[in-house]
């Protein structure tokens, strides 16, 4: 009996619409970075005063930072940090007058008072300022500081002590943030109380202000919140966080698509940002922090801080968006976030995939081999803001996976490849953003996948025997008369086939499949897991709502637990 032939276009007409169009652009990958560090490094150096220092606007404003800079900007490139070469590199910076930046600092803290606790609230603060971004790094110790040799021995970390209050701060805020970041530098676990002082110090809006307090007049700031976040993920806090995730929040509100952030300066608030975002777990290059912690900021523009802060490099070396205020100050900062290497003294485990971690995962779970394409655009594309929902449904919607699609199919149903004449008009159909489930039907309604399974249209008891194990992962029912008649009557294969994967039955196995639970069908399974109720019952909408499996598969993608995978 001749077969009745629908043609294809129309049968996908006749089974399924079509999907959401698929990311328009992309965005094409930068210039490779100019080194902004050595230039940055070459500028502060140069701002030295005579007294050895680099304070130009008050003691201690610029010179610890300038210093951290400095030390940080005389790191070998491979990933740990020499407290020699630190040293080194600011002890080689000797005015004419025979000072440096050490002796600087031994001057101010000889002026400290004897009876330390009269002026705690300033000596508190600058002692803990002093371990934290000097005395560590440079492998000096807190408790015998006297870079003069001149015997006006000073202890900080006793300075520090003397000016803890009962409340648990240390002076001001600021100062009492420094405090609970010096305390694991010094070996020691930070107070309770002053972690308590801290995380009741955040504001409704997730920030914190430079008092330290709920004052309606102060509004918070992106420089100390960024400061407190750093402070708590130094005092132990864990990924899950609300405090942290809070402060986040607040400072994504405030940063604007050109990577800047709204603070004291643009480029300073940018710098400490990033240091608050590299704390949490999160790379302030990659949009996904922002994406964690503010669901509305998903899919909009994004620059990361590298990117901005090479956008504000001068050309005398300086990194800043403003004459006004401190160049010195904003560039230090501006190197410290470049860097990230002795700051944040805290680091939370990485709590996202980078773009090109979670391309290579998709790339291995899609084609089971590397992209046939070079990835770069996408890489960039995500890091441009992207949502990852958006750049796979791009990915979808490509050749690539058009091609091996249809290879997989065949692969698993008929057991060999497809030839030209067979793959041409699938890829064809899926190029016009036809679900791969109509593809499906296609192969399990093919004169190929028929002979395979042994059936014949005047005997299709075999060909529906294989259709069910295929489609819904079971044997058939007991009767299947009514679709052997209209097999036998001369409907397409395919219309059964679509007719069992539109079922109450074939959505569910689908979900199984794309989770992972199955691996009887050739969808790749994304969580190695089965799906929950819940999930089940959500994607099994989509798919029964005129959604495809593109769809489910884009959503999965976007998931915590599949950015984990992409992780590990």
């Amino acid at each position: 009996m001749a077969r009745r032939t629908v043609p294809l276009t129309l049968l996908a007409a006749l089974l399924v619409g079509l999907v959401t169009p698929p990311l328009a652009a992309q965005v094409a990958p930068p210039a490779p970075p100019p080194d902004l560090l050595s230039p940055a490094a070459e500028h502060l150096r140069g701002t030295q005063q005579a007294n050895g220092g680099f304070d130009v606007l008050g003691a201690y404003f610029e010179h610890p930072d300038v210093v951290l800079a400095l030390a940080e900007a005389a790191q070998a490139d491979d990933g740990t940090w020499d407290e020699a070469a630190a040293l080194a590199a600011i002890e080689a910076l000797e005015t004419d007058g025979g000072e440096t930046p050490l002796t600087y600092l031994d001057d101010l803290v000889d002026e400290v008072p004897d009876d330390v606790a009269a002026d705690a609230d300033v000596t508190a603060a600058q002692a803990a300022r002093l371990v934290v971004q000097v005395l560590a790094p440079l492998g000096l110790d807190p408790a015998d500081f006297d870079p003069d040799g001149d015997d006006g021995t000073t202890d900080l970390v006793g300075v520090l002590d003397a000016g803890r209050q009962p409340d648990g701060s240390y002076g001001f805020f600021n100062g009492t943030l420094y405090a609970v970041v010096a305390h694991p530098l010094l070996g020691r676990a930070v107070p309770a109380d002053t972690i308590g002082l801290v995380r009741d110090a955040q504001r409704v809006d997730g920030s914190w202000n430079y008092l330290g307090d709920g004052d309606p007049e102060v509004a918070g700031d992106a420089d100390t919140t960024a400061l407190a976040v750093q402070a708590l993920v130094a005092g132990g806090a864990t990924p899950d966080d609300a405090t942290v995730r809070r402060g986040l929040r607040f400072l994504a509100r405030l940063v604007d698509p050109d990577g800047s952030v709204d603070g004291f300066s643009r480029v300073n608030s940018a710098s400490v940002t990033a240091l608050a975002v590299a704390a949490a777990g999160y790379d302030p290059d990659e949009p996904c922090w922002r994406h964690r912690v503010r669901d509305r900021a998903i899919g909009q523009p994004f620059t990361g801080t590298s990117d901005y802060l090479r956008t504000q490099a001068q050309e005398d070396g300086s990194i800043a968006d403003s004459p006004d205020g401190s160049v010195a100050f904003a560039t230090a900062q501006a190197v410290q976030a470049l860097s990230r290497r002795w700051l944040p003294v805290g680091r939370l485990a990485r709590q996202c995939a980078s773009s090109a971690q979670f391309l290579a995962q998709l790339d291995e779970d899609l084609f089971r081999s590397p992209p046939v394409v070079d990835r770069g655009a996408e890489v960039q594309a995500l890091r441009g803001g992207v949502a990852r929902r958006d750049l796979v449904r791009f990915v979808l919607g490509g050749s690539d996976y058009q091609r091996r699609t249809v290879r997989r199919f065949f692969r698993t149903y008929v057991e060999r490849p497809p030839t030209r004449e067979e793959a041409a008009p699938l890829r064809d159909l899926l190029a016009a953003g036809v679900s791969s489930s109509v593809v499906k039907a296609f192969v399990l309604g093919s004169d190929a996948y028929v002979a395979a399974s042994g059936g014949q249209r005047d005997q299709p008891s075999a060909y529906l025997g294989s259709l069910y194990r295929d489609v819904l992962g079971r044997a058939p029912d007991p009767n299947v008369d009514s679709y052997a008649v209209e097999l036998m009557n001369g409907t397409p294969p395919a219309f059964v086939a679509a007719a069992l994967l539109q079922s109450t039955e074939g959505p569910r196995f689908t979900v199984r499949s794309l989770y992972g639970d199955t691996r009887a069908d050739p969808y790749p399974g994304l969580l190695d897991r089965r799906p929950t109720q819940d999930e089940r019952v959500r994607a099994v909408e989509v798919l029964g709502g005129g959604g495809t499996v593109e769809d489910v598969l884009a959503d999965l993608t976007g998931t915590v637990e599949y950015d984990l995978r992409a992780r590990s």
